[in-house]
């Protein structure tokens, strides 16, 4: 097991640990309470080994909610449980504990944007080391869940993959950008802006990132097949805008950063948000503000309420909103918004360039530590790459294994694909014998009662290039 947990407490904990995650999963997903993954957050102190939690077991949210990314591993990293963290590392702080996010499946993109997010935050605020403080251990691999339950995570991974590989954006250690910053801080307050920062906004690194994977045999092979998904971000100008778009950035001002949600076959504004957070520079500490609510940058709120307005018009698979496109004055997407956009399966991110502004590029950092570029280097870090980034990823097994909850949905899932069979099938009376054999009598089609019990088989995929036939699912 990677760093230094196995040392002071041996992988069968952490393997129990994990088999309990992984039964509580499966007992919400049998009980159609969740999809079949969990997470659980605790802290550790090596000296003593010592282990407290953070609250209780979470499991997936997505289907309840509607939320495309309301994963296992993002409901037990609430706002409520960061807080609970910084308080509690704050009452601690030098006594070197480490905290362990523990889930039954290997993170997506999405949640381990959120893991690199808080690790970053408690890095800033002096409460854990630039490294081998946040640990993140898990069960169950990409390849498990696909195979064992039709889950395909690992395809919107598979970009971040590429990042470094393709030399899109240059690599940097966690530990050289608090150094740049003058080291770790006592608060949560955002230092000022160097004088770089204040220059006019550059061109997003990702305007270019499609031609490179086009560019490149590998990735372009992926692309082809499939495994490789990703959001393509072009740019526009405010006149080619559709006027209802058009006419709402004015209305939040030249300084914040917006997002809009526009459905192109229905010529509709699905969701709109500008960045909810405190301003820069804001050293208000009150438990409301006590950590970085990245659930309240712009992209973020947009996407979600889209898909919370489309679950209260009574659409069931609010997660997907179908290729529609997210315009935004925001240069630099940050690896957040931009994996939230594979899971809503979005088409397309356009930046609205006369638009942008520096300012709005410090407001829509993801980390107010950090810009986005930066971030998206950390999340796009190898697991084993432990030197730089903020979190260390372990797998405390010596074989694969994968997890029981999964294995369930998969079986489920294809009781559902019988199900939905057997009702396709023609009607047709059968007669039954009576005890003795002789006399006959009509009855009903077995498969005929079965089939009247189906539901209708869903997709949950809230991202696929896939036809709704596609046998593969994305995590719920």
């Amino acid at each position: 097991m990677t760093g230094d947990l196995s040392a002071h407490v041996s992988d069968s904990f952490w393997q129990a640990e994990l088999d309990r995650i992984d039964l509580f999963a499966f007992l919400t997903a049998s009980a159609d309470k969740g999809g079949p993954f969990g997470a659980a957050l605790v802290a550790f102190h090596p000296a003593s080994s010592l282990i407290v939690r953070f609250g209780g077991y979470d499991s997936n949210a997505v289907v309840s909610t509607g939320i495309a990314s309301n994963h296992a591993e993002a409901e037990n990293l609430s706002v409520r449980r960061r807080q609970s963290v910084v308080q509690f590392l704050s009452q601690r702080r030098g006594e070197g504990w480490c905290i362990i996010h523990l889930s039954s499946g290997e993170s997506c993109p999405s949640c381990r944007a959120k893991q690199i997010l808080f690790a970053a935050e408690l890095c800033f605020a002096g409460l854990l080391p630039p490294t081998g403080g946040f640990h993140v251990v898990f069960k169950s691999t990409y390849e498990d869940a696909l195979k064992d339950s039709g889950f395909d995570d690992y395809k919107f991974d598979t970009f971040f993959r590429f990042v470094h590989p393709l030399y899109l954006l240059k690599k940097g250690k966690l530990s050289r950008y608090l150094a740049a910053g003058g080291g770790a801080s006592t608060t949560m307050a955002t230092p000022a802006p160097t004088a770089a920062e204040t220059q006019p906004a550059a061109s997003s690194w990702m305007l270019g990132k499609d031609k490179v994977l086009h560019e490149n045999e590998i990735s372009r092979k992926l692309l082809e097949s499939g495994h490789l998904v990703t959001t393509p971000v072009k740019s526009v100008l405010s006149a080619g805008l559709p006027a209802a778009v058009k006419s709402m950035f004015p209305s939040v001002g030249s300084r914040t950063p917006f997002a809009v949600v526009w459905n192109e076959t229905e010529h509709r504004v699905l969701g709109c948000s500008a960045d909810t957070r405190p301003s820069r520079g804001s050293s208000t500490t009150t438990p409301a503000t006590s950590v970085n609510v990245f659930e309240n940058t712009a992209v973020m709120r947009a996407l979600h309420g889209a898909a919370t307005a489309a679950r209260q018009e009574g659409v069931f698979a609010s997660w997907d909103l179908h290729r529609s496109v997210v315009y935004t004055n925001i240069a630099d997407i940050g690896p957040l918004a931009y994996s939230e956009s594979l899971w809503f399966n979005i088409g397309c991110f356009m930046i609205v360039t006369d638009f942008t502004h520096p300012e709005i590029e410090l407001a829509a950092r993801e980390s107010p530590h950090l810009p986005n570029d930066r971030l998206f280097s950390l999340v796009s870090m190898e697991y084993d790459d432990v030197d730089s980034s903020p979190v260390v990823v372990s797998f405390p097994y010596a074989t694969r294994r994968g997890a029981l909850a999964q294995r369930y949905w998969g079986t489920k899932m294809e009781a559902e694909q019988l199900k939905a069979k057997l009702a396709e099938m023609p009607r047709r009376t059968i007669y039954y014998a009576d005890d003795d054999g002789v006399g006959l009598k009509p009855g009903n089609d077995s498969l005929q009662l079965i089939a009247g019990k189906a539901t209708t088989t869903t997709n949950y995929n809230p991202k696929s290039s896939a036809t709704p036939s596609s046998s593969s699912q994305s995590k719920l």
